[in-house]
């Protein structure tokens, strides 16, 4: 009998990988020391830390949904040998999760609870529902051209993660390896933007 390996398609193994990123350079990035602390990761991932499993889940929580928020911006990045749709569907399934998950830990599934929290927290929370609800509309519908798409899933994103991230100050408080999705979501927005950019064609006699 011959064994045949099951093959992951490029857009999963880039998916993992994305994951695996975040969860070395981010969840094991120490704010105290400023510094990358292995030990860290282990106490996470074991459950060694003084909030046990919840404290945990919430880490695991944070960079499931910076993973899924970058799939979701490298579905727009016009990579070779990658089919966008797929990432797309890769991100959907990953930020449905993040975004389930906070509202029962966060919130408790109390619409009430969101509307008391401060003010820009509820715009986060609805950005982010505007966000998932054009993405899940988009993929299987196929309606909304593809930079068209790009354009406003990626404003609303960066959108939703700055609101939900920033302090009184409006100073965004994130680990450095976070800045990640603000970096490519710069490189889409540019890309995808110059389509809509009238080309100048010139007369050859002038």
């Amino acid at each position: 009998n011959q064994c045949y390996a099951m093959e992951m398609s490029p857009e999963i193994t880039l998916s993992l990988w994305v994951f695996i990123s975040y969860i070395a350079l981010y969840t094991a990035y120490d704010k105290k020391s400023k510094s990358l602390k292995p030990s860290l990761l282990v106490t996470i991932l074991l459950l060694r830390g003084d909030g046990g499993l919840s404290h945990s889940l919430k880490e695991l929580n944070k960079a499931i949904s910076l993973a899924g928020f970058t799939v979701m911006l490298l579905s727009f990045a016009n990579m070779e040998g990658y089919d966008h749709s797929e990432l797309l569907q890769i991100s959907l399934i990953t930020l449905t999760v993040h975004s389930f998950y906070s509202f029962y830990e966060f919130y408790g599934f109390s619409v009430d609870a969101v509307l008391k929290d401060k003010l820009l927290k509820p715009t986060s929370i609805v950005l982010a529902i505007l966000c998932q609800s054009l993405l899940y509309f988009a993929y299987f519908s196929e309606a909304v051209p593809y930079s068209v798409l790009a354009l406003e899933a990626s404003i609303l994103g960066l959108l939703h993660f700055w609101t939900y991230e920033v302090d009184y100050k409006y100073v965004l408080q994130i680990r450095p390896y976070a800045f990640l999705p603000f970096l490519i979501g710069g490189y889409v927005l540019l890309l995808h933007i110059s389509n809509f950019v009238p080309v100048l064609e010139f007369d050859d006699d002038h």
